[in-house]
């Protein structure tokens, strides 16, 4: 989107010339169309021109255009922003609650080694039948 709007920046020239040319062509075959119909002189003949330069209000339309683009660009920056803000916070969120989660679990069991740790005078080794010396 900011590419493009630097590009509809630049390439003014061309936007003015597509509007008067597309506008004119329209504007032209309409008029021709009424003088074959009709008895009336070609527009030529009567002193007006479709291409007589900015007739068409193209220059003010590229100014609303890229006033448009402009903004148009400001508010995508805006809300891909905000969509970037919240995945990050979301995933903080996240990340402390399984951290919470976590130590709870922890702190609700027996302590770590408790169910390996042998009975007091037992063998260190079960099933050991044989001590050596």
């Amino acid at each position: 989107m900011f590419i493009n709007t630097i590009l509809f920046i630049v390439d003014r020239g061309n936007y003015v010339n597509w509007c008067i040319r597309s506008a004119s062509l329209n504007l032209d075959l309409i008029l021709q169309q009424i003088n074959v119909n009709g008895t009336q002189q070609p527009t030529t003949a009567n002193g007006f021109s479709t291409e007589m330069g900015d007739f068409y209000n193209c220059s003010r339309t590229w100014e609303d255009e890229l006033k448009f683009s402009i903004m148009m660009t400001i508010v995508m920056i805006m809300v891909y922003s905000y969509w970037a803000i919240s995945l990050h916070s979301y995933s903080h969120k996240l990340r402390i609650d399984l951290r919470v989660m976590m130590t709870q679990n922890m702190n609700t069991r027996l302590p770590m080694m408790g169910n390996m740790m042998p009975a007091q005078g037992g063998p260190i080794v079960t099933g050991a039948d044989i001590m050596l010396q």
